[in-house]
């Protein structure tokens, strides 16, 4: 039995639907938990760190959102380079997502994949920035 091109559209459509409004939960529910959660009372949870006292990745996003949430942009960028410029991001993917899925259809983006390019993109961002947090922690030793 062959599905109709119709019927795998809606599937499609469908799926698109679903993976914009768990992003835009995911999303809606990191920034607004950011204020209200005090970073101090949340136990370490970065192996390394925990380990063999190397920074995570993304060590110090969580205090940097709380505190951007707070209006204190300084201390953020001191917690972490990238959290003023991924709290941005994390608004703009919120609000693309909201936007999705009230049936806006982007005609100036013609980016392949965009999800992707994102994707990646921050990875690479994310790891130049922590590639010399860990040889600075290496060299304290």
């Amino acid at each position: 039995m062959t599905m109709s091109p119709v019927t795998g559209q809606r599937r499609v459509a469908q799926r698109t639907r679903l993976f914009y409004l768990v992003m835009a939960l995911a999303l809606g529910g990191i920034l607004l938990v950011s204020r209200p959660l005090e970073p101090s009372r949340l136990p370490n949870m970065c192996l390394p760190d925990m380990l063999v006292g190397i920074p995570c990745i993304t060590s110090g996003l969580t205090r940097g959102f709380h505190a951007i949430s707070l209006g204190q942009v300084r201390a953020a960028l001191a917690y972490h380079p990238l959290s003023l410029l991924l709290y941005g991001v994390a608004i703009l993917h919120l609000l693309v997502a909201c936007l999705r899925l009230l049936g806006w259809k982007s005609r100036l983006l013609r980016i392949p994949e965009p999800v992707q390019v994102m994707l990646w993109g921050t990875i690479g961002l994310l790891l130049v920035f922590w590639i010399p947090r860990v040889l600075a922690t290496l060299l304290v030793r």
